[in-house]
């Protein structure tokens, strides 16, 4: 039995002609080739060596899960102390009643949302405008729009 490097194959001198194994084919005894194929079939990979024999590796990690940017309501409003949440309140219905509804609309349509997209320009507008109206700082801003858990996305229990 023999394997290439350059192929990541195999190829059996009995069954393969001379002229189709590559170059730098080396030979492996059948023993090898049995316990390298029982790895592979263990979920290991038969990668090739710094010497050109195979040998077996563990599979590369998965990557990671992609960044959650779309989260369920309840969970984006969960985001802000209740102390907050109450201010924010406060300060809509205040801004509503002097005739500056936006705050009030922002809130609205996050209740009417099915989910709360962090990168939608109108929730950086919405977040951007609390920070204007002395709600948030800046950081407590940025941890409101930072990346959000498994916990968090919309669809899963809140």
């Amino acid at each position: 039995m023999l394997f290439s490097a350059a192929t990541r194959g195999f190829y059996d001198p009995q069954l393969h002609a001379p002229a189709s194994v590559p170059e730098d084919a080396v030979p492996i005894s059948r023993e090898e080739h049995a316990a390298l194929l029982a790895g592979q079939a263990a979920g290991k990979r038969i990668i090739p060596g710094a010497d050109g024999r195979p040998e077996l590796a563990d599979p590369p990690a998965p990557p990671p899960p992609p960044p959650v940017r779309r989260l369920a309501p309840l969970a984006f409003r969960r985001r802000f102390p209740p102390a907050t949440r109450a201010a924010i309140t406060l300060a809509a219905a205040q801004a509503l009643a002097a005739g500056d509804p936006t705050l009030q609309v922002f809130l609205d349509d996050l209740a009417a949302s099915r989910f709360v997209d962090l990168d939608a320009p109108e929730t950086r507008a919405g977040v951007a405008a609390m920070v204007a109206a002395g709600l948030l700082t800046e950081s407590e801003a940025a941890a409101v729009l930072a990346d959000g858990t498994p916990d968090e996305a919309a669809g899963s229990p809140a």
